[in-house]
C-alpha cells in the first residue's frame, strides 16, 4: 500500500476518536447534571426551615393558614406548587387572596388578605338559616339564628345555598345587597332589608324606623336622597314610626 493510500485512514481514525471523546464528555457532564440534580432535590437545606403568615387576624389564625397551605416541610420547597398551595390557602372562608412567596434558601412567606364580614343572609324554607357574608356575598361562617344582628340583614322569602367558602348567587341577594351599598353610601343605617310579597323593598333603620321604597329599580338614589331631609326636618318632633317612599314624588310619613 503506498503513503497516499494510507493517510486517509489515519485521518477517519483520528475523526473517530474525536466523536467518541465527545460523546464520552457528554455523558459525564449528564452524570455530573444527574448527581448535582438529586443532591440539590434531597438536600435537606432546600427544605421549608422557616413558614411565615402575614395579613391574618384573629379570623385566619396562623395555623389554619399553615394546615391550609400543605407545604412539606421535608421536601425541597423549590420542587413544590406554591400555586397550588395559595389556593388551597383561598379556600378558606375568610381569606380573599393568598400569596406564597419563597426566599432562598429554603424560608417562605404566605401573604394573606382577609374577608370583612359586611351583612348578615337569611334563607327561609328547606334551607332555613343565617351566614355571614363579605361585600362579595362570600358566605364566611353560619350565624345562629338567636345571635344578635350586629350587621344589616338580608332577608330572602325562599331557600338560599349558605355553604361556607361559597358565593351567594341569587339574583334577590345580589339586589338587596345593591340596595344595602347605596343606603350605607348615603349613611343611612339600615338593620334589615326585605321584600313584601309584591316584591317592595322593606327596609328598616337600627333606630326602628320603617322605609318603604317599592321597587328598588332606577328611582331608587333618588329615594334614598330624601330619607336625609325628611328625618332632619322632623328631628325634634314626634317619633317617626315609617317613611312612604314608594312614591318619591309625594312621600308619606307616619308617626308612632
Amino acid at each position: 500500500m503506498s503513503r497516499r493510500d494510507a493517510t486517509p485512514k489515519r485521518r477517519k481514525k483520528s475523526a473517530a476518536s474525536k466523536l467518541s471523546r465527545f460523546w464520552i464528555l457528554a455523558l459525564v457532564l449528564v452524570a455530573i447534571a444527574a448527581i448535582g440534580g438529586y443532591f440539590a432535590a434531597t438536600w435537606s437545606g432546600f427544605n421549608p426551615s422557616k413558614i411565615v403568615v402575614t395579613g391574618n387576624d384573629a379570623l385566619v389564625p396562623t395555623a389554619q393558614v399553615l394546615a391550609a397551605a400543605d407545604l412539606d416541610r421535608h421536601r425541597n420547597v423549590w420542587l413544590q406548587n406554591t400555586h397550588a398551595a395559595a389556593a388551597r390557602v383561598e379556600g378558606l372562608a375568610y381569606v380573599a387572596t393568598a400569596r406564597v412567596h419563597r426566599l432562598f434558601p429554603a424560608s417562605v412567606t404566605i401573604a394573606v388578605t382577609e374577608r370583612t364580614p359586611w351583612a348578615i343572609v337569611g334563607s327561609y324554607g328547606s334551607t332555613r338559616g343565617r351566614a355571614l357574608v363579605d361585600a362579595d356575598l362570600r358566605v364566611l361562617s353560619t350565624v345562629a339564628d338567636d345571635a344578635p344582628a350586629t350587621l344589616p340583614t338580608i332577608e330572602t322569602n325562599k331557600p338560599v345555598a349558605l355553604t361556607p367558602a361559597s358565593f351567594v348567587k341569587d339574583p334577590e341577594v345580589i339586589a338587596m345587597r345593591d340596595d344595602l351599598g347605596a343606603l350605607r353610601a348615603a349613611h343611612v343605617d339600615a338593620l334589615d332589608l326585605r321584600y313584601d310579597r309584591y316584591e317592595s323593598l322593606i327596609v328598616k333603620l337600627r333606630d326602628g324606623t320603617t322605609l318603604l321604597l317599592g321597587d328598588d329599580g332606577e328611582d331608587l338614589q333618588k329615594k334614598i336622597a330624601l330619607i336625609g331631609p325628611i328625618r332632619a326636618q322632623l328631628a325634634k318632633g314626634r317619633p317617626i314610626a315609617a317613611i312612604d317612599l314608594r312614591a318619591p314624588n309625594t312621600p308619606v310619613v307616619r308617626y308612632k
